[in-house]
């Protein structure tokens, strides 16, 4: 019997920087980019909060 195995999903791992405060839970949500795959995001979010390969 062959034997194959799932790629893992993708996990987020998210931490602060030196002198950065966190949001709140009720500030969050999650969205889809534009290939579908779900992603992290704030309610109100801009394109300001994103950086150039799409984190937040």
């Amino acid at each position: 019997m062959k034997r194959t195995t799932a790629a893992p999903g993708p996990v987020p791992y998210i931490t602060s920087r030196v002198g950065e405060y966190g949001v709140l839970e009720t500030e969050l949500t999650l969205s889809r980019n534009v290939f579908g795959a779900v992603r992290l995001a704030y309610h109100d979010e801009t394109p300001a909060d994103r950086g150039p390969r799409g984190e937040l």
